[in-house]
């Protein structure tokens, strides 16, 4: 009994030793504070992007890796149109033979 009592009286005096709870923080300032922090956010003027196009052809899986550079402050978007697997193994042309004959009459 003597240790519920004396528990009591600890939790009594924690209680009393405790000063006044803080005010509630004003919900107009933190609405006030979250559009000015999101407002004054700004993009990095330039992002790079990889993109990766996977395709199963046929049953043979193909995949080409394009360069993107996007300028957020003119609003343009640069795409690399030669993949970097061409860069490295460029394509190359077997021609063909085309002559041009003036027309018969």
């Amino acid at each position: 009994m003597k240790q519920v009592t004396f528990g009591i009286v600890l939790a009594l005096l924690a209680l009393g030793n405790v000063g006044p709870l803080p005010a509630a923080p004003d919900p107009n300032q933190i609405y006030s504070h979250a559009r000015f922090v999101w407002a004054s956010q700004q993009y990095p003027p330039y992002v790079s992007y990889t993109i990766a196009i996977d395709v199963n052809e046929r049953g043979v899986a193909k995949s080409n890796h394009y360069q993107a550079t996007y300028d957020a402050r003119h609003d343009q978007l640069h795409v690399e149109v030669v993949s970097e697997e061409e860069r490295v193994n460029p394509h190359v042309p077997t021609g063909m033979d085309m002559t041009l004959e003036p027309k018969r009459q």
